[in-house]
């Protein structure tokens, strides 16, 4: 009934943003636009896909989408696209423009994670920053534990327009592989992170809790993850905070198969505040849960030197939910992109999101586009 009032009120209020009616509207957002990208997209011999991370450049008005694809499909890669926009049939057009593919120091293209993962790499997220006319680029690294142990750390590596690797952020001990019961969990390493908008901070998380720091969420418990915040000025200072997170969505079926809830989005407001998108699945529903909150660092308490964040009373990040994407009423698949798009007529800024369809004929790539109310 919520999703539903909320969408007749949009119909009504048509003055109230630059479109001539809504999709969705809150007190905070409104949907205005959405599309899907067509599955299996060829562009310049690459098959487009996996898209989990998206960053806009105003100035050029150009659109950097990460595949997360290990080269095992095409080499690791990111592509330039434009977006356009048909605000009365609130349609969105994708229109890629390159492929670039991502490369060492050295200038070599990265190879497939199924024939040598010790030079593959795992992109998740990426973002342009204007400060340095550079992208970063996230790697989660790998940790396979058996009897060949094979620990790679997750990194966060800036990289230029031609996509050569040129610089490594300096991450915490924390975010590092290990093969005892500390560190880092397998595939729950780096989806988010991103620069403050002053350039002088990066902002990343895990998408599951540290092993140290206690399970997972479950439909019954909340997991804690470390949030870093990286002076990028001073290299070798790092600050974490708790960010905790929200409960799986729904009971996997079986109760024992698969399900998971975790951070893989954030994108910075200024130093301190910024939004965060939390991904639910589970195992029997293809429909994946997403909620967007909105974050301040500013009073969370500094846990840094904590071993552990097991039966802690550290002030955490303050979240407010500002959109669960159930209320939309319509298949939402797997968001993990979100990204600043245009200034909208009224001044008003949109969010832009993405999701990944993991390269599956059974899931989508859709593009969603928010008007933000305040």
């Amino acid at each position: 009934m919520k999703a539903y009032y909320y969408a007749i009120l949009a119909l009504l209020c048509l003055n109230c943003a630059s479109t001539k009616s809504l999709i969705f509207k809150n007190d905070t957002l409104s949907l205005i636009a959405k599309s899907e990208i067509a599955h299996n997209l060829n562009f310049e011999n690459t098959t487009i896909g996996g898209l989990s991370g998206v960053s806009y450049d105003q100035a050029k008005n150009v659109y950097y989408f990460i595949s997360d694809d290990r080269s095992n499909f095409n080499p690791a890669r990111f592509y330039t696209a434009a977006l356009d926009f048909n605000w009365k049939k609130q349609k969105i057009s994708f229109k890629p423009k390159s492929v670039v593919f991502l490369k060492t120091k050295k200038g070599d293209l990265f190879e497939s994670s199924k024939t040598n993962a010790l030079k593959s790499i795992d992109p998740e997220e990426i973002r342009w920053n204007a400060n340095t006319n550079s992208l970063f680029v996230s790697d989660e690294g790998e940790r396979i534990i058996g009897k060949n142990n094979v620990l790679i750390n997750p990194s966060i590596f800036e990289v230029n327009l031609n996509g050569k690797t040129t610089n490594k952020v300096k991450l915490p001990y924390a975010y590092f592989m290990s093969k005892n019961n500390i560190g880092l969990r397998r595939n729950g390493t780096l989806e988010a992170f991103d620069i403050t908008t002053s350039g002088n901070y990066l902002l990343t998380t895990t998408e599951e809790p540290l092993l140290q720091d206690g399970e997972s969420s479950t439909t019954t418990h909340q997991g804690l993850l470390r949030l870093a915040k990286i002076n990028l000025k001073q290299k070798t200072k790092a600050n974490q905070y708790i960010y905790q997170l929200e409960k799986l969505a729904y009971l996997p079926k079986p109760a024992e198969a698969f399900g998971v809830n975790g951070l893989v989005a954030i994108l910075a407001i200024n130093d301190t505040q910024f939004w965060s998108i939390e991904r639910s699945y589970s195992t029997g529903r293809q429909q994946c849960t997403i909620k967007l909150f909105k974050c301040d660092i500013a009073d969370a308490d500094d846990v840094t030197n904590a071993p552990s964040l097991i039966n802690n009373n550290f002030k955490k990040i303050k979240k407010q939910l500002v959109l669960n994407f159930d209320d939309l009423g319509i298949h939402v698949d797997n968001i993990e992109g979100l990204s600043y798009g245009p200034t909208l007529e009224n001044g008003h800024k949109t969010l832009i999101m993405v999701s990944d369809n993991n390269f599956s004929e059974k899931q989508k790539t859709q593009l969603f586009v928010f008007e933000q109310l305040q």
